[in-house]
């Protein structure tokens, strides 16, 4: 890269041509085209064929849906409920007597200073 590129070199002729009317033709062929595609039915009644078509399938489709968000939201909290059986002073107090001496000690000073159990 020796040389430096001379933009002025190029020149300012477009590379590109179309034929004369190009555009006004392109104006009448498109507007040709758009009033030989217009549907016969009035757009009201159209629409209306669409808002049925759309909500009739709509309708089973929420169904669905809710029906899966209920068992989503519900069948968790059922399936893990067990009932516990309620534990006596004794049975804390028996889990505390296995703990070895630094793991009593622990939990000794953890919950010495606790607001809620030492009310």
């Amino acid at each position: 890269m020796k040389e430096q590129f001379d933009f002025n070199k190029v020149g300012k002729r477009m590379p590109y041509e179309v034929p004369q009317d190009f555009f006004q033709q392109l104006e009448e062929r498109v507007m040709h085209e758009v009033q030989a595609s217009t549907p016969a039915q009035p757009r009201q009644a159209k629409a209306r064929v669409l808002h049925s078509t759309w909500f009739r399938r709509l309708v089973p489709l929420s169904a669905v849906a809710a029906a899966a968000i209920a068992i989503l939201l519900l069948v968790p909290r059922f399936a893990g409920r067990q009932t516990a059986p309620a534990g006596t002073y004794g049975q804390v107090e028996q889990a505390f007597d296995n703990l070895d001496a630094a793991d009593q000690q622990f939990l000794v000073d953890a919950y010495q200073d606790d607001p809620f159990l030492n009310q």
